[in-house]
């Protein structure tokens, strides 16, 4: 958006264009002393891992499993539920809570909810400083309205006057995100939340051929919970949608890896679960074909890079306890667990301000040997390099990262064990820091922006792309292969679903069909293992949303047709009549199908069938043997 806005126009400087919690950052840094004393802005941002790392520091959590509950818990309640006064948790929940935010105060230190929660309390409780940002802000854009949260929703409340311009852009059909607190009421009701609303449909669509709108249409039309609208486009007809049928996901997984061999099409296959991804990762990996399964580990988040911010973060708030006992034996430098315990001792028992740096100090004339000899070399350091980064001895902050990684020993260490993949991860990092100053202020933006760094997805154009659904959003492929279109997994254990539920499951197929720019492939296994159990598949109920014109079915391999009896299917015989239902699995004279649509008459039972030759049958299930039209 950076990007586009400064190709169009002069940047100014005026113009904020920011996530929601990177614009919660800045005006907490700006107004936080004002609101909540227990701060100052050289606050640290935690991310998720830095919350658990913390809960099981102060005692809230004795294993990594507990921690990640509890952190779930405080992140859910305060995105979704912090002002909702009808939810209730239990009292331990809240204790929970409450120790958590009165420990993590002591360290300077906001988590990401923080960064939207305290911005929101903040404009509702000090007027003078909601009546600045309000003068100061004459108009508000919103992106992707229908992936926000009630927090999130709150926070604009507070920001918007009736004096400014307020628009959002969102498409509730792509609302997928409810299982991180999104909530699909925030753009359907937003008529009933602001004043004098004007609405305009954007329904061309620029990306995909006309047989997969119409497709995408005929699916998400069946929801309820949307505007009334119809997407058009001017592209090409196109080829029409395909089904694959396979026996099982390893013949799938195989049969597309020469598939995709045969053309340069930019290609992704998508999946609802992460676990399906296994099945084609194992063909790939067999025949020796690069691919690249989006969504990995993001790149803040290894190991390796998480140590190396952890101590950029001391140098600016010496607060930080997260960050300190993440480093303070990183890489190893003989200071054990007796020995933090005691610089933890004296920041609980001395006027130090919580601050990690000068506790060492204190502490050190008390040690003696190998801790003792650590510590000084490790304030010398740290000495050192503070007072270049304060004198701007740096031309960028590149030049201060390299300092750091080396003189602190990251380098050596990971070269020592020859991990390459580390090495080159932190030769990135420096590398990072190219464009910011080599000040204390540019390390304060560089350290801000790599806690807000969004999920980087790579280039598309490798051999294999492999991602779940949800990872995909917002991205385009001239191919999209959709895997697993069953019963139990698009949509996911319908039993257990609501309609609501039922619903975003149905924008979810949308969200996968509405990637593809010029063909669309969509595969059914009739057998899968569940639990290590060979069981037969249902086709997903989604099937039946679908007009028959708008796809063919494709029965794949050849060799199906003689095991297709075998796959839990209902056989027409002469044995009286059948219910039949769509996606049903049947045989008909020698012959594989499914059927793809049914309907009565006079109380007697019909059913349009796709056989595994490309021919389609309509059939009486009363009287089986009669069959109406071939074609």
């Amino acid at each position: 958006m950076n990007l586009r806005i400064n190709y169009l126009f002069d940047f100014n400087k005026a113009l904020h264009i920011q996530t929601f919690h990177s614009f919660g950052a800045w005006l907490l840094r700006l107004y936080c002393k004002k609101f909540d004393k227990n701060y100052d802005s050289n606050f640290t941002i935690w991310d998720t891992n830095d919350v658990v790392r913390f809960i099981k520091q102060i005692g809230l959590a004795s294993n990594i499993e507990l921690a990640n509950h509890i952190s779930s818990l405080i992140f859910k309640y305060k995105e979704s539920y912090f002002f909702n006064d009808d939810y209730s948790l239990e009292e331990k929940s809240y204790k929970n809570i409450e120790i958590y935010e009165q420990e993590k105060s002591k360290s300077n230190a906001f988590d990401l909810a923080d960064l939207i929660i305290k911005a929101t309390l903040m404009l509702t409780n000090c007027e003078d400083i909601k009546m600045k940002v309000n003068a100061r802000f004459k108009a508000i854009f919103v992106d992707e309205y229908q992936d926000t949260n009630y927090a999130q929703f709150l926070f604009l409340r507070e920001l918007y006057s009736k004096d400014m311009h307020f628009m959002v852009v969102g498409d509730e059909d792509q609302s997928i995100y409810s299982f991180r607190g999104a909530r699909i009421e925030n753009i359907l009701e937003f008529e009933k939340r602001f004043d004098n609303v004007s609405k305009y449909y954007l329904v061309k669509n620029y990306r995909s051929s006309l047989n997969i709108v119409n497709f995408a249409n005929d699916v998400i039309s069946k929801n309820k919970n949307r505007y009334d609208k119809v997407i058009i486009t001017e592209n090409r007809i196109g080829n029409k949608v395909k089904f694959f049928i396979f026996q099982n996901p390893a013949e799938e997984a195989e049969y597309f890896l020469n598939f995709l061999l045969e053309d340069n099409l930019d290609t992704a296959i998508l999946y609802r679960f992460n676990y399906q991804s296994l099945q084609f990762e194992k063909a790939f990996l067999k025949n020796n074909i690069p691919y690249k399964v989006l969504g990995s580990m993001r790149f803040y988040e290894r190991e390796e890079i998480k140590d190396v911010i952890s101590l950029l973060r001391l140098f600016v708030n010496k607060k930080d306890r997260v960050s300190f006992l993440r480093i303070i034996n990183k890489p190893a430098r003989g200071i054990g667990k007796t020995t933090v315990d005691q610089i933890i001792k004296i920041i609980n028992d001395l006027d130090v301000n919580f601050d990690l740096i000068l506790a060492i100090r204190k502490v050190i004339n008390v040690l003696k040997g190998k801790a003792r000899d650590s510590l000084v070399s490790f304030l010398s350091l740290y000495d050192e390099l503070w007072e270049n980064l304060k004198r701007d001895f740096y031309v960028n902050l590149s030049l201060f990262i390299k300092d750091v990684v080396i003189k602190f020993g990251f380098w050596v260490h990971y070269q020592k064990f020859n991990n390459d993949d580390k090495s080159k991860n932190i030769d990135e990092l420096i590398n990072s820091g190219v464009e910011y100053s080599g000040s204390i202020e540019g390390l304060v933006i560089f350290l801000e922006n790599s806690s807000l760094s969004p999920l980087v997805h790579g280039d598309s154009k490798s051999s294999g792309i492999l991602s779940s659904i949800h990872g995909v959003k917002g991205l385009e492929f001239d191919r999209v292969i959709i895997s697993g279109f069953e019963k139990g997994l698009l949509p996911s254990e319908i039993e257990k679903l609501t309609s609501d539920r039922l619903e975003e499951e149905r924008r979810l197929f949308y969200v996968a069909i509405t990637r593809a720019k010029i063909e669309l492939i969509i595969t059914i296994s009739l057998q899968r293992f569940f639990a290590g159990i060979q069981k037969t598949t249902a086709v997903s109920v989604f099937f039946q949303d679908i007009s028959e014109y708008n796809y063919d079915i494709i029965f794949v391999p050849k060799y199906l047709k003689d095991n297709f009896k075998y796959f839990g299917t209902k056989s027409i015989s002469k044995s009286g009549s059948k219910i039949f239902n769509i996606g049903d699995y049947i045989t008909y004279d020698g012959k594989n199908g499914i059927v793809i649509d049914k309907w009565y008459k006079n109380n007697e039972q019909f059913i349009k069938i796709n056989l595994s030759d490309g021919k389609k049958a309509i059939l009486s299930s009363d009287y089986i043997k009669k069959l109406y039209k071939i074609y």
